[in-house]
């Protein structure tokens, strides 16, 4: 139960330190390391909104799944945003808190608002699941009762220290800001145990034989005795069991895709293992001289351990693909136990045939994974008690040197994994955005970081404006994007890395920068710039892009960020060493060793570095340690072959990619050129819709587009029918509004790149052509409804003062700048023909495109006669509609839809249309 009366925090800016103490009696914070003096630092705790998620699974457990926590966000944006969505998500359906009493995920990443994180926090202090606990809520005073508050009040002295965590914030180094999290009880200790149970237990059944009687005199004969009996343990008891007692009778109720998806390779395991344990064994009883064999094997472990391990390293590698579906298999297993009680009982009769149900299948599954992480462990401790000048020293550094690579290989595909699933969930979140046929986010690299910043792309003719973007830098590709407020994001551009050079010098001539630029460039604001290569550029197409940032350490990381993708592509040590290097991925089904090292290439996807001249595989730390041998080529040769109708393909692991050219198409944009979904067409002439699935309209109709095709092809629907949609030819119609940009200027080109990555061709229809004869807008704007005449600025703050008509419980104004007495704008990134265009243009898109504090559209103008009262009852048929009752008094909103009879208003928290003729002016 939650009251509805305000309760206030405690006294100064404790409240957060109530907050730290309940999260530690929770068990969820640390109290090692859970901050006292610093609300920054806690604040900061909190913002790749993993402790948030441990939270609530602590609170309900399973509410959220283990596997949908991004467990390593290492604050990127992104991930960190998807935690506390995850976070907030959770808290509406599980925790019934409502919309209104909850934050939005930037304000927390961000610290806009900190005192709203306290107060939901507070509300799950108060929540049943957490007082079952029995754990003091807060805030908590000897007054209070066991209801939480709805929102907590936050004294005015106190809302000026959270305020200045937004810009204490960007002062962190997010690096330093991440903290340990110690892990769940279920996540590791409860894996470890069965381990502990079944492989590191002593068998006191076992056979008797030469080995049983065994009794170690030493150090060193107690370490090769518990790497043999372990091995022995994994073998015959997990293993096995795992095999006879899971794999076979489950053969039988799973389908073919579940049991292969829930077991996966392990039969491989099983194999590798038999053969593996049988030469192991053989070493130590020769090694510790307790049998006699006529084989042809190896005579004791001054050779035998190397051959045991370096000789099934290759097969090892096995384990990669095993560790890497160890999360899919838990959560398929979890599915299916909850869907079908024909698994379960199957399930749950196999648990209780081997351990009466003491360990589940999943934990069971796990134990091959903790295996193979084992044995470097067991070797150093070998290599411990051996003499330095033993002769099988050696042969013991080399075995743990090959299982070290073995484990490194396993977790970087393990890691790669959940790359991979981060960057589809990226590019499943930018929306207008077209990848070409067979060609994913993954092509691109790795995610190095992204974020937010304000950046301007500039043309050599004008500086751009500086907007807020999020930027995705991939290992080849700089992606840039605009943020929606769900966790999705407008695509934008796209840039090449490796055709990009940063510098902290100013590309741009003074005379060249508009007004709002030349303020922010001499602001106290810490400038990166981006310049692109000379042949990646036509006459009009943006030259450098600039970021800015509040303070130099974030700058610092940004430009480290940047210098990392590409030196990834673009490897500095390649140029001393001859090597003529191209960033690849390889198959990982076969594995891959670097020349230079003999170590393997590690990961799903771009493991390393292959030399044109000699043909090597290299580690990128191995490119300078070996000087090219091969022919050096004067010219570049393509490995890309021609088809018969001139197309060309190119190879990778995930098979074969278009070529134009002979480059990769990178990007395309749905809404090419000036048209974008919601802008307004107008018909050229009547079209009878012959073909099927196209709109059928009449010369002059008024068209809103939805959908960009391309080649021309668009999708919308009649503004006076909104249920007619289909289908336009681009050359039918023509545009409403001009709006001219350098950037709009943009037109096709092919240059040679270096990494052969190419951005897209932009191609223009008829209405993306704007013409004079163009202009179906009423310029004139004595005859706009929102034009109220010349005023000064004082006597439209007393117009305004007391009305809706503010942002943020504030009016404010704008200046429209003008230019050679035909160009109208806010900024100089989107430039229009009239201020009656520039009006329409920002009703229907955000003006933090324009000022970042100004995060809204133009809604609803000012009108002389605001006020109507109702004169008829109307009942709402929609949700759009507004019902009306006889005396009601109305506010109206807008006069969209008048010419159909239809009006915008509000009475009380309601907004919708309503018949115009339902009203008359309001007269006290």
């Amino acid at each position: 139960m939650i009251r509805l009366d305000l309760m206030c925090s405690l006294e100064g800016n404790e409240l957060w330190k109530e907050c730290v103490r309940w999260m530690v009696d929770m068990g969820v914070l640390d109290q090692r390391i859970a901050p006292t003096n610093s609300m920054l630092e806690f604040a900061t705790m909190l913002r790749d909104g993993v402790l948030l998620c441990r939270l609530l699974n602590d609170l309900a457990p399973g509410c959220i799944e283990e596997k949908d926590i991004q467990r390593r966000p290492h604050m990127s944006e992104f991930t960190c945003h998807k935690n506390i969505c995850l976070f907030l998500g959770t808290c509406k359906t599980v925790f019934h808190l409502k919309q209104e009493q909850m934050f939005e995920a930037w304000e927390l990443f961000r610290l806009q608002d900190f005192a709203k994180v306290l107060s939901v926090l507070s509300m799950l202090s108060y929540s049943e699941p957490a007082l079952q606990k029995n754990i003091r809520p807060f805030p908590c005073d000897a007054s209070s009762s066991s209801a939480a508050p709805l929102r907590l009040f936050t004294p005015p002295e106190e809302e000026a220290i959270y305020r200045s965590l937004q810009d204490d914030v960007e002062k962190v180094d997010l690096d330093d800001a991440i903290y340990d999290i110690s892990p769940l009880k279920n996540d590791e200790e409860e894996p470890q145990f069965i381990y502990d149970h079944i492989v590191c237990r002593k068998d006191s059944f076992r056979k008797h034989d030469v080995w049983s009687s065994f009794s170690p005199s030493s150090k060193r004969e107690h370490c090769m005795k518990e790497l043999l009996d372990t091995e022995q343990n994994y073998v015959e008891k997990a293993l096995n069991m795992i095999i006879n007692k899971f794999y076979e009778p489950l053969q039988k109720v799973f389908h073919e895709a579940d049991h292969k998806l829930i077991f996966m390779n392990i039969m491989t395991l099983w194999n590798l293992h038999h053969s593996f344990y049988s030469d192991l064994r053989h070493a130590v009883l020769k090694t510790l001289k307790l049998s006699q064999f006529n084989e042809t094997r190896p005579n004791s472990f001054t050779t035998a351990d190397t051959v045991c391990h370096s000789r099934h390293k290759d097969k090892f590698i096995a384990y990669g693909p095993y560790c890497m579906g160890l999360s899919d298999s838990r959560t398929r297993i979890l599915e299916l136990e909850k869907t079908d009680p024909v698994v379960k009982a199957k399930i749950y009769e196999c648990t209780s045939s081997v351990n009466d149900n003491q360990f589940k299948l999943q934990d069971l599954l796990c134990l091959p994974m903790q295996r193979v992480l084992k044995y470097h462990i067991l070797l150093m401790e070998l290599i411990k008690s051996t003499s330095f000048d033993a002769p099988e020293r050696k042969s013991l550094e080399l075995a743990k040197e090959a299982m070290d690579d073995v484990n490194s290989y396993v977790n970087e595909m393990k890691r790669d994994n959940e790359t991979k699933q981060l960057i589809e969930e990226v590019q499943n979140s930018i929306t207008e955005l077209t990848m070409p046929e067979d060609v994913t986010l993954m092509d691109y690299g790795r995610l190095n970081a992204d974020g937010e910043v304000r950046l301007a792309e500039s043309t050599n003719q004008q500086f751009g404006k500086m907007k807020q973007r999020h930027v995705f830098i991939f290992d080849k590709v700089l992606i840039i994007c605009k943020a929606n407020r769900n966790n999705t994001y407008t695509y934008k551009s796209a840039y090449i890395i490796s055709e990009l050079h940063p510098t902290l010098d100013n590309p741009m001539p003074d005379g060249k920068m508009g007004t709002i630029s030349r303020k922010i460039a001499s602001a106290n604001q810490y400038l990166l710039f981006l310049v692109r290569d000379e042949r990646a550029c036509t006459q009009d197409s943006v030259r450098h892009l600039t970021l800015a940032f509040k303070v130099m350490q974030q700058r610092e990381k940004w430009l480290h960020h940047f210098e990392l993708a590409r030196g990834n592509v673009l490897p500095e040590q390649a140029d001393s060493t001859g090597h003529k290097v191209h960033y690849k991925s390889f198959n990982y089904d076969v594995p891959y060793k670097c020349t230079v090292c003999d170590k393997l290439l590690k990961g799903l996807f771009f493991q390393g570095y292959k030399c044109e001249n000699c043909g090597s595989f290299l580690h990128k730390g191995c490119i300078a340690l070996r000087p090219c041998v091969g022919r050096r080529h004067t010219t570049s040769i393509s490995h890309s072959g021609p088809s018969a109708n001139g197309t060309h393909w190119r190879q990778s692991s995930y098979g074969y990619s278009r070529q134009f050219n002979l480059h990769v198409v990178l990007i395309c944009k749905h809404q090419s050129g000036l048209v974008s979904a919601g802008d307004h067409v107008v018909a050229l002439s009547r079209y009878s819709a012959n073909e099927p699935g196209f709109l059928q309209f009449d010369k002059d109709d008024v068209i809103e587009i939805s959908q960009n095709h391309g080649n021309g092809i668009f999708s919308g629907c009649l503004l006076s029918g909104r249920q007619n949609v289909g289908l336009i030819h681009g050359e039918q119609v023509r545009r409403m509004r001009s709006l001219n940009s350098p950037r709009d200027s943009f037109t096709g080109f092919h240059v040679d790149r270096k990494d052969s990555t190419v951005l897209p061709r932009r191609m223009f229809a008829n209405i993306m052509a704007p013409t004079p004869q163009q202009d179906y807008v009423n310029t004139e704007v004595s005859l706009q409804p929102w034009y109220m005449g010349e005023l000064e600025r004082a006597d439209s703050e007393v117009k305004l003062k007391g009305t809706p008509k503010r942002y943020e419980n504030e009016v404010k104004h704008t200046v429209v700048e003008q230019r050679d007495n035909t160009i109208y704008y806010l900024d100089e990134g989107y430039v229009f023909n009239s201020i009656v265009e520039l009006v329409n243009y920002y009703k229907e898109n955000n003006l933090c495109e324009s000022f970042n504090s100004l995060n809204t559209t133009l809604k609803n103008a000012y009108r002389t006669c605001k006020l109507y009262r109702v004169i008829h009852d109307f009942d709402a048929t929609e949700p759009k509609f507004l019902t009306l009752r006889k005396g009601d008094r109305l506010t109206l909103v807008d006069v969209i839809g008048e010419d159909r009879g239809w009006w915008k208003g509000q009475i009380a928290d309601r907004i919708g249309f309503f018949p115009l003729s339902y009203v008359e002016p309001w007269k006290e």
